[in-house]
């Protein structure tokens, strides 16, 4: 008998234990964080054996991996959506940047990606570079004239995002002070006119 050819597409029951493996490894790392997470636990939470899992994934790295990168792709999505409410492009930059504070602070998986103890040591990486021009596109659509300087403004927010999460202010603020002096200052360091910021 003679098999169809490969179409290159992973059949659907075998999409859909992948998703549950990794759906499960997210689980897992925002209850216990990464080095707590074992193969196991993570079977076990997608209701699959350890070698059906290994059927699936060849390690437990990079199913790990795969879960962060999951996890990634919904925040990124998340914050589109949450720039997308607000009608002027100073309104998007500040409470998308806030947002993804909060986000990073609050999620294991992102503060993994995007936090922990090496922050302040490590340089930019591309991936956050491009994530960061990703959430600003909703800022420049209002306002084209930022188009031409879209990966400045992304080195500059990236930059504001880890400051905003690995450092607090001399002074705490409530969550409306925060909102008010980072549209003081923010909107204009990437050339966005002050008038625009206080509308």
């Amino acid at each position: 008998m003679k098999r169809a050819p490969w179409s290159g597409r992973i059949p659907d029951d075998e999409a859909d234990a992948r998703r549950r493996i990794v759906a499960a490894a997210l689980s897992c790392i925002r209850r216990q964080g990464i080095e707590g997470t074992r193969v196991a636990e993570i079977a076990a939470e997608a209701g699959v054996s350890r070698p059906t899992l290994y059927a699936y994934f060849t390690s437990r790295d990079e199913i790990i991996e795969r879960a962060v990168i999951d996890a990634v792709r919904t925040f990124v999505d998340d914050v589109v959506v949450r720039a997308l409410r607000f009608d002027s492009p100073a309104e998007r930059l500040v409470e998308t940047t806030l947002f993804c504070v909060r986000c990073i602070r609050e999620d294991p998986v992102l503060a993994t990606r995007f936090g922990g103890a090496d922050l302040r040591r490590r340089p930019l990486d591309t991936d956050e570079l491009t994530l960061a021009r990703v959430c600003l596109r909703p800022v420049a659509d209002l306002e084209p004239d930022l188009e031409a300087r879209i990966d400045e403004m992304a080195e500059v927010a990236a930059r504001v995002v880890t400051s905003l999460v690995a450092r607090d202010p001399p002074r705490p603020r409530t969550a409306v002070e925060e909102r008010a002096f980072l549209l003081h200052w923010y909107p204009a360091a990437i050339g966005i006119e002050q008038a625009e910021a206080s509308r």
